[in-house]
């Protein structure tokens, strides 16, 4: 299984283990995983569902992120346009994440 088919079905199993609603998850790109979740969309480490991954390139990492926006209708980025940005990070949206 390539890295990129790996890091989709983890992110699907995430999403059908937490309701299964892919509308109600962010999927994004970022060179630092941990501040896009944490501190730019304020998910709660503790109490809300996410996971990261690393990709082999940003643009496998760019490839699946379209994927999930075109494919499994999640909400999204506009692809991170950092070059750099190899993680894809994924979390449930609740009231207080942005968005």
């Amino acid at each position: 299984m390539s890295s990129k088919e790996a890091i989709i079905k983890g992110v699907e199993k995430l999403i059908r283990e937490n309701g299964g609603d892919y509308g109600s998850w962010y999927i994004g790109i970022s060179d630092d995983a941990d501040k896009s979740l944490f501190s730019d969309h304020h998910v709660h480490e503790d109490n809300d569902p996410w996971a990261f991954y690393t990709a082999e390139s940003h643009e496998e990492a760019f490839e699946i992120e379209d994927y999930f926006k075109s494919v499994r209708r999640t909400d999204g980025g506009r692809g991170g346009e950092d070059q750099k940005a190899d993680m894809l990070y994924a979390y449930k949206k609740s009231v207080r994440t942005n968005p």
